[in-house]
């Protein structure tokens, strides 16, 4: 045993380099996560940052060639948008006359006025192209062009509305029209004039409309009384559907007239018929 023993040499520096590296192995998976999968993971995600912060430069370069296509994509989409707005714009500005003759604005002249000075780069682009539009309207004969929206009245714009959404309807994918105190400003024959080109609009859209006159309520396919009622000091507001002769008796007394006046309803009947008669035609075009 003595002569194995003095064969035998013994170092520690192996054993203690072991247990110093399993040392840092122990203070890494501490650091980072608690588990050796959790510190590989951490590793792993540490790599990748650093590859791409490594890569940056070039990846730089790359995303501002793919900002300049993009640009000129945007710029070429704009300059495409810009030709078919002013390609149109003559048609529709004679479509908009027309429904304005048509709705007692005969003198009435609306144009569509682009701005020559817009910038038109792809800078200037915004979610509707870099065309800046202005609506212009003279609603009387002798007077010059100037923005609808500073000088046209509530009828005016009552009757532009109107004729606008008109044209729109059939492009504009929207299944319900709300129409709310559209005979702002109008009486008389006009009246019966936008009832009309709502009977159109209600060919391909469900059309509600709140209205105070008469001839405009006579064409309702389905009219509803609304009233406020006040009780126990609370108000309350009820919409009740009108059968045929409530129909009858609301139109007149919108005209004016008492519920059980026979020339009132009369009337009342008269117009009825006759919106009957027009949106009859109107479905059958």
């Amino acid at each position: 045993l003595e002569s194995c023993l003095d064969d035998l040499s013994f170092d520690d520096y192996p054993l203690e380099k072991v247990e110093k590296r399993l040392e840092k192995v122990r203070q890494v998976v501490r650091k980072y996560g608690g588990t050796v999968e959790a510190a590989n993971e951490f590793l792993k995600n540490a790599e990748e940052e650093y590859d791409f912060l490594i890569n940056a430069d070039a990846r730089a370069t790359k995303l501002e060639k793919e900002i300049e296509k993009t640009r000129l994509e945007l710029l070429s989409d704009a300059e495409e948008l810009s030709a078919l707005r002013r390609k149109y714009a003559s048609s529709f500005e004679d479509e908009i006359n027309k429904q304005l003759r048509e709705l007692g604005m005969p003198s009435a002249k609306f144009n569509v006025s682009f701005d020559e000075n817009a910038g038109k780069t792809a800078d200037d682009v915004t979610s509707n192209g870099f065309d800046k539009v202005e609506f212009l309207i003279s609603a009387n004969k002798g007077k010059p062009l100037k923005p609808l929206q500073k000088i046209i009245s509530g009828g005016e714009m009552s009757r532009f509305m109107l004729a606008l959404k008109n044209i729109t309807a059939r492009l504009d994918g929207i299944d319900t029209m709300v129409f709310d105190e559209i005979d702002t400003g109008i009486s008389g024959k006009i009246g019966t004039v936008v009832a009309e080109k709502m009977s159109e609009i209600a060919k391909r859209h469900q059309v509600l409309c709140v209205t105070h006159l008469a001839q405009i309520a006579a064409y309702a396919d389905a009219h509803y009384l609304i009233e406020k009622q006040t009780e126990d000091e609370h108000t309350r507001s009820s919409t009740v559907r009108l059968d045929a002769d409530g129909h009858c008796r609301e139109v007149a007394r919108i005209m004016g007239g008492e519920t059980d006046d026979g020339v009132a309803l009369l009337h009342a009947r008269r117009l009825i018929e006759e919106a009957e008669k027009k949106k009859s035609s109107v479905n059958t075009r």
